[in-house]
C-alpha cells in the first residue's frame, strides 16, 4: 500500500474526480427513478393489496429505460402480471468513515451497490441497498495512473471484480488486508467496518491500485 505521504499526480486525481462526477450525475437520476417508482407502488398498495399490471409494467420500463446506463454493472428484472423483482448492481458516489478516524474525517470515493426492489400481492414494497465495496479517490487516481485501459468501462469492470469478491472478503476479520488481481492490475486495501450514508457496513475498501 502506498506510503502515507505519497501523492497521486494532480493529472490523475483530476481524472478520478471527473469520473466520480460522472457517476454522481448518473446517481442523481437513478435516485429520482427509485423514488418515483417506489411512490407509484406504495400509492397503489395503500388503495389495494394487489399491484396493477399496468403499474408494474411502468415501473419495469422506467428501470430499463430511464435508469441511466452510466455506472450500471448488471440488471436482473422479473415481471409478471402481479409481481415484480428488480436487482441492479451499479456505482454510486460514496463518502465513508472509519471509527478510528477523527469524527469529521470522511473520505470520498465510489461504491458498488446492489439495489433490490420487490413487490407482490398482499406484501409491502421491499427496497434495499447493499454496499458491496468502495474505492477511495486515491485508489481511483492510482487506477488512472497505473492502469493501461483508462476508459470508464475498463475501470468499472475492475470495480465490478472487487464487488464480486465481497462475500469472500467480508468473512475475514475487520482490518484484514487484501490484494485482489483484476484485469488491469491489483486493488490493495482493507476489510473495514465503515459508516456510510446508508448506515454501518463491513466491506472491502480499496485504498490504492498497483500494476499487475
Amino acid at each position: 500500500m502506498d506510503a502515507p505521504l505519497t501523492r497521486v499526480p494532480a493529472e490523475f486525481v483530476g481524472k478520478a474526480r471527473t469520473f466520480r462526477s460522472r457517476i454522481e450525475a448518473a446517481d442523481t437520476i437513478a435516485i429520482r427513478v427509485i423514488q418515483t417508482t417506489s411512490r407509484m407502488l406504495t400509492d397503489r398498495m395503500q388503495r389495494h393489496p394487489v399491484p396493477r399490471p399496468e403499474i408494474l409494467a411502468a415501473v419495469s420500463r422506467a428501470w430499463r429505460v430511464v435508469m441511466p446506463p452510466t455506472g450500471r454493472i448488471s440488471q436482473e428484472l422479473t415481471l409478471d402480471r402481479k409481481a415484480l423483482c428488480i436487482v441492479e448492481t451499479r456505482l454510486c458516489p460514496q463518502r465513508y468513515h472509519v471509527s478510528a478516524w477523527e469524527a469529521d474525517a470522511w473520505e470520498p470515493g465510489v461504491a458498488v451497490v446492489r439495489l433490490s426492489l420487490r413487490i407482490a400481492p398482499y406484501t409491502r414494497l421491499s427496497l434495499s441497498i447493499q454496499n458491496l465495496c468502495c474505492a477511495s479517490l486515491h485508489a481511483l487516481g492510482r487506477r488512472f495512473e497505473r492502469g493501461c485501459q483508462r476508459t470508464d468501462d475498463a475501470i468499472i469492470a475492475d470495480l465490478a471484480a472487487l464487488a464480486a469478491a465481497h462475500e469472500a472478503l467480508v468473512e475475514q476479520p475487520e482490518g484484514s488486508s487484501f490484494d485482489l488481481p483484476v484485469a488491469d492490475g491489483r486493488w490493495l486495501g482493507s476489510v473495514l467496518d465503515v459508516r456510510t450514508a446508508t448506515g454501518p457496513q463491513r466491506m472491502p475498501v480499496a485504498r490504492t491500485f498497483v500494476e499487475g
